[in-house]
């Protein structure tokens, strides 16, 4: 019986060393495993700090990043970077909503002889007639007159100032002179109640030549 004690005893004191160490490894591992995951989670909260935008200089706080805002600031940019020259267009009609027609037709003869313009000088000398400030007789010679203009710009070769048309047609302040020649057949701008307009003052013309026909007769 003695002798099985001692037996184990010496068994137990041989066996410790090896139990220790197979300890330590495995208090060494969790250590190990420990520090490598502290490690990812900060490599990954850099990676993720550099992917944020700056603050804006002089603002102690953080930038603004919310969607609303970036919509916001990319609709600006567009609109400063897409102002067309054509934004004289909107003028025209601000000044025709406030009844300011003169103000408005003085702005489109300024873009002649573009095309829009005429159509924006067509449209203002409508709403003048429609609104009362000019009576029907007048309003007809000078939406007339217009729609001469733009027929007559758009079949020259060459860009015509409101001069050049006018040395052209020398008789063009009585629009109606022309009539009986021009007709309104080949006259783009006018629309239906404008020709109904104006053949009930004027009464049918006699022909619908091409303008062309009637500044170089003959050809």
């Amino acid at each position: 019986m003695l002798a099985r004690i001692r037996g184990l005893a010496t068994e137990t004191c041989t066996n410790m060393p090896l139990f220790l160490i197979s300890l330590a490894a495995l208090v060494l591992v969790i250590a190990l495993i420990r520090a490598l995951h502290a490690g990812h989670l900060r490599k990954t909260q850099d990676i993720a700090n550099q992917g944020m935008p700056l603050p804006p200089l002089g603002d102690p706080g953080l930038a603004d990043t919310s969607p609303l805002r970036w919509t916001v600031t990319v609709a600006q940019a567009l609109s400063a970077s897409s102002h067309e020259p054509a934004s004289w267009r909107g003028e025209v009609k601000a000044l025709r909503d406030a009844g300011r027609f003169q103000d408005a037709l003085a702005l489109c003869s300024r873009q002649y002889p573009r095309m829009l313009a005429f159509r924006q000088t067509m449209i203002t000398l409508r709403s003048r007639m429609k609104s009362g400030e000019e009576e029907p007789a007048e309003a007809l010679k000078d939406i007339y007159r217009t729609a001469i203009m733009a027929g007559l710009s758009k079949a020259s070769n060459e860009p015509l100032t409101e001069s050049n048309i006018r040395e052209k047609l020398p008789m063009l302040n009585d629009s109606r002179h022309y009539w009986n020649e021009l007709g309104y057949r080949h006259l783009d701008l006018l629309t239906k109640t404008d020709r109904s307009l104006l053949i009930r003052h004027w009464g049918e013309p006699v022909r619908h030549n091409d303008i062309n026909q009637l500044i170089n007769p003959g050809k």
